[in-house]
């Protein structure tokens, strides 16, 4: 889930392409929000993933000159 949020450089991921991060084969979307509520879980900064209401996830990246 990280490594497909990462890839996208800060751009947002749809949470149907981030069922591909997922183990199993009974995938939804449910088990996307949940993966990604255990990311900012673990991650200890929950507003590092932000939510695009209606579009997915992306990483809240910043410019370093």
């Amino acid at each position: 889930m990280l490594d497909a949020l990462a890839a996208a450089g800060g751009s947002v991921v749809p949470r149907a392409a981030l069922l591909g991060a997922l183990p199993g084969s009974r995938q939804s979307t449910h088990a996307v929000e949940m993966a990604i509520a255990r990311l900012r879980e673990a991650l200890g900064h929950p507003d590092l993933v932000a939510t695009v209401v209606k579009r997915g996830y992306r990483l809240t990246v910043s410019e370093e000159s």
